[in-house]
């Protein structure tokens, strides 16, 4: 199974039509956190993103949110386990925990990365 919105939607049994929509917001949101300003956590964020939205995903494709993850808060890594475990068992309980863990890592304090 994908392990993007696509694969949430078709473990929740839900018509993966549906993912098009997401991927349309999804760039949406890339482009409006690009607009303001291009430094390396906003492209953490796009790759992140992508991957969530992408329409197709192989599993091999995820090595990419290395780069994302290594901007992320500590907390977020045992979060992400914990949502991949709970989207085998339940897929909404997963998403929901996806959800919480991306919107904390959004609004959270930037750092200072030096050049």
């Amino acid at each position: 199974m994908m392990p993007n919105i696509t694969g949430l939607l078709a473990r929740a049994g839900i018509n993966t039509i549906w993912k098009w929509p997401f991927y349309v917001v999804g760039i949406g949101v890339i482009s409006f956190a690009w607009r303001r300003k291009v430094d390396l956590e906003n492209i953490a964020f796009g790759v992140a993103v992508t991957l969530l939205i992408a329409p197709h995903l192989h599993l091999a494709d995820t090595d990419l949110l290395v780069v994302a993850g290594s901007l992320l808060p500590a907390i977020a890594f045992p979060l992400a386990s914990v949502a991949l475990i709970a989207t085998n068992q339940n897929p909404i309980v997963g998403a929901l925990i996806i959800v919480f863990v991306g919107t904390a890592c959004i609004i959270r304090p930037a750092r200072n990365i030096p050049n």
